[in-house]
């Protein structure tokens, strides 16, 4: 599956991406829970393992990580999730260069 291909996970990919400078573990948690695991759901039919691996997923679960741990899942290097949404994003012309 291609994933950021709905309009909603489009609509989307700007708040996770805004999501990633936020520093309240929970409101982090509530964000994921209410707002990207419906869509993601929606979007990923193939089964729990599409869904888990999903790029929004991958970079709220990154995010916790780090809020909790101090560090991210890859140690400081941005996952393959981070740069799917950075292009997108780049595509729409919504997001400055790093």
């Amino acid at each position: 599956m291609a994933y950021l291909e709905t309009q909603g996970e489009r609509d989307l990919a700007r708040e996770v991406w805004d999501v990633m400078d936020a520093c309240n573990l929970s409101g982090v948690l509530r964000f994921w829970a209410n707002k990207v695991n419906p869509i993601v759901n929606e979007a990923c039919k193939s089964g729990t393992d599409e869904r888990n691996r999903h790029p929004f997923h991958m970079m709220l679960a990154d995010k916790v990580a780090e809020l909790c741990c101090g560090v991210g899942i890859n140690g400081s290097a941005p996952s393959d999730a981070y740069w799917a949404v950075h292009k997108l994003l780049d595509a729409q012309g919504t997001i400055c260069a790093i």
